[in-house]
């Protein structure tokens, strides 16, 4: 009966938890995250690769811009190398909320500062479909511009 309980408990909990995390994503919604987001994924030698849409190969090696959220990778304020993503840190792909094509690998030219506010990032793309300890998308000498 008590285990009863606190399951029931710790089912209302997550549930709240969930409600709030919903209200608070707040997705960036913009043409380059849309065509970003034409990828299906195929299981290959142990590991899923991505199967990029047409849109997407024609950015390949093009400046793109973008806007998102910064997710360092290390513990700093400032930093050349850093995730970008679509949605904020309460409902990122990591915590398993979106997918792979809603964030990416930036190799800054200069140290970027972490904000909680979204920034706009200008760089090449690269798609990665064989390296699976890399992002599948890699924005390359980026500038801030906003």
């Amino acid at each position: 009966m008590h285990k009863s309980i606190l399951l029931l408990i710790f089912i209302s909990i997550c549930s709240l938890l969930q409600a709030q995390n919903k209200q608070n994503n707040t997705s960036i919604s913009s043409e380059t995250w849309k065509i970003l987001s034409d990828v299906k994924f195929r299981l290959r030698d142990d590991y899923y690769t991505p199967q990029f849409g047409d849109r997407v190969k024609a950015l390949q090696g093009k400046s793109v811009e973008i806007t998102g959220y910064i997710y360092p990778f290390e513990q700093t304020r400032w930093s050349k190398h850093f995730a970008l993503s679509s949605l904020p840190l309460n409902a990122c792909f990591f915590c398993g909320v979106g997918g792979p094509e809603t964030v990416v690998e930036v190799e800054a030219q200069s140290p970027v500062k972490q904000s909680e506010s979204p920034a706009k990032i200008r760089g090449i793309l690269i798609l990665n479909s064989q390296d699976p300890e890399k992002m599948i998308y890699i924005i390359r000498n980026a500038v801030v511009t906003e």
